[in-house]
């Protein structure tokens, strides 16, 4: 019996692999890195779970969403008695003390983090550099949002690479397997390019649009009619043939405003309805409540943006319905897979009225920084006045508060060189405090240096760079010479000694311009499929090149 057999008869019991799993599998052994394309729910977490074991090192998955790495780690943990921990969702304080107690010698670990957690957690980084030898396994799970998300609002997709760069060297990485049901070609390209995967190690499933699934379009005239329509669609789905509820998840894509995730939510819990809403606002406790609620049926609708679902293994969903139309095909194919992972006859309906083109077109129009934006970042506050010293520092989530673009921005010109990234660390030394017994007398010295123990002055007189005094207070710590008294104030200490002249900026901005502009083609691919009026299913198929009759295969 091979290895990953026994794997599978060990911790899942009953699962037999299908598809294109086993293929996968022996790929990600032997090849240093791949991509799998398969269906949602097509069983993409087996894939890394049994080739991280096999592989019996420490598997990275750097995935999107906490709620997304909350179920897996539980199942993994409950279920399969397999250590897993999600790093996301922690307090600083919390995180360092779990991060120093991973034995990282003891293979078959699975650690979760976000690509925030990627790119902006110093001591994250030092462990995995100081146990670089004991990782075998990088996982991009959802691996679509590097692309879809990375130019955007989640800019710490597009800087992994120089995470695992950094991490490991940048001939040391560790295999990487990158995850989704669907990528277009020009994405297929951009990320395997990014995470060094060569196209010949692209394996995709036969059958990546799952046939129990019935889609629908409706074309209507306003949104008062969109809104009739909602309710009637509700109404007939609202109870199975047993009587018992169905799950439904209404997509508004949008958090605020009268057609938003909590407008909705409000207005039918007071009819009645036993709702709820899931946006990027949520707290992420209540993002949870939310989620465990929906998954055993005590939720039966939930009104959400994109960001609820995505990788949730809840297979009993039963319909899905777009209230506002998505941003592209590989959006609305992704959200509509959603439905009907059991298996089971699932439904999706897409309710569409002329007014959603401009909506939607404002939405993608305005996600990216515009060049006025940038003249202000980049020639003034906030990055351009810091940078004005030789030595800068930010907390990028902290220091650019509901405002991605100048994150985007900022994330650009590290990618241009123009901001030079030396350590991520902390700012102040206070959080730290020596064990009685502590050998570490370097510690008196760095206070000493600067009374509120603020790590560029003490670099500055001590004579030592951020990267020693970094790694001093990092190794101290994970060997129990200090421990924390308080949450360490995590930032990111850079170089900006060369700002962009007028023609660079501009050339920056036609970037911008130019990813803006290939999602509103991408839109505009789905409008023509809507206004077409033709079979969604078919029209999903000739666009993501796969044979209708392979569907039936």
């Amino acid at each position: 019996m091979c290895k990953k057999q026994e794997i599978l008869e060990k911790y899942f019991p009953g699962y037999e692999f299908r598809d294109i799993q086993a293929q996968a599998i022996d790929k990600v052994i032997a090849s240093q890195s791949t991509m799998c394309l398969m269906p949602t729910g097509g069983g993409k977490s087996l894939i890394f779970q049994v080739a991280g074991l096999t592989l019996n090192k420490i598997t990275i998955v750097i995935s999107p969403l906490i709620a997304l790495m909350d179920q897996q780690v539980d199942r993994l943990v409950k279920e399969q008695g397999i250590d897993a921990i999600c790093l996301s969702g922690k307090g600083n304080q919390d995180l360092y003390n779990l991060l120093r107690d991973i034995d990282f010698s003891e293979g078959g670990k699975f650690i979760f983090m976000s690509p925030e957690k990627a790119a902006f957690d110093g001591y994250i980084e030092y462990l995995l550099k100081q146990n670089r030898d004991y990782v075998g396994l990088i996982v991009l799970d959802e691996a679509h949002c590097v692309s879809q998300w990375g130019h955007s609002f989640r800019p710490a997709y597009k800087v992994v690479p120089q995470f695992l760069d950094r991490a490991f060297g940048s001939f040391g990485w560790p295999k990487v397997i990158a995850l989704t049901a669907t990528l277009n070609p020009r994405d297929r390209e951009e990320i395997c390019r990014d995470f060094r995967i060569d196209p010949k190690d692209i394996i995709e499933s036969p059958s990546l649009l799952r046939d129990n699934l019935q889609l629908t379009v409706e074309t209507l005239a306003d949104e008062a009619a969109k809104k009739i329509r909602l309710k009637e669609i509700l109404q007939n789905y609202r109870l199975n043939q047993e009587g018992n509820p169905n799950k439904i998840i209404v997509y508004t894509h949008r958090k605020s405003g009268k057609y938003g995730t909590r407008a909705f939510a409000q207005e039918y819990q007071e009819e009645g309805w036993n709702c709820d809403y899931f946006d990027a606002d949520l707290p992420d406790n209540r993002k949870d409540e939310v989620l465990k609620s929906f998954e055993t049926g005590q939720t039966d609708i939930i009104f959400s943006t994109n960001a609820f679902g995505m990788g949730i293994d809840i297979p009993d969903i039963r319909v899905v319905i777009h209230y506002l139309i998505p941003e592209s095909i590989e959006q609305y194919y992704q959200e509509v897979g959603r439905a009907g992972r059991d298996g089971y006859p699932a439904f999706g309906h897409l309710l569409y009225s002329e007014k959603n083109i401009s909506v939607r077109q404002d939405m993608l129009k305005s996600s990216f920084p515009k060049l006025e934006e940038i003249q202000n970042a980049c020639l003034s506050s906030p990055l351009a006045i810091q940078g004005g010293k030789p030595i800068s520092s930010l907390s990028p989530l902290l220091d650019f508060p509901e405002k991605s673009s100048l994150m985007m921005i900022f994330y650009e010109l590290i990618e241009r060189g123009f901001i030079k990234v030396l350590v991520k660390g902390i700012r102040r030394i206070a959080c730290f405090t020596p064990y009685q017994n502590s050998d570490f007398s370097e510690f008196t010295q760095f206070e000493q240096a600067s009374k509120p123990g603020l790590m560029l002055q003490i670099v500055h007189k001590m004579g030592q760079s951020l990267t020693s005094v970094t790694d001093k207070l990092y190794e101290a710590f994970t060997q129990r010479q200090t421990r924390l008294t308080s949450a360490p104030e995590k930032v990111v200490f850079y170089e900006y000694p060369n700002k962009p002249s007028e023609k660079e900026i501009e050339e920056i901005a036609k970037s911008f311009d130019e990813k803006r502009q290939a999602k509103l083609e991408a839109f505009q691919q789905l409008v023509a499929l809507v206004e077409a009026n033709s079979d969604p299913t078919a029209a999903i198929c000739k666009h993501l090149g796969i044979q209708m009759e392979s569907r039936d295969s």
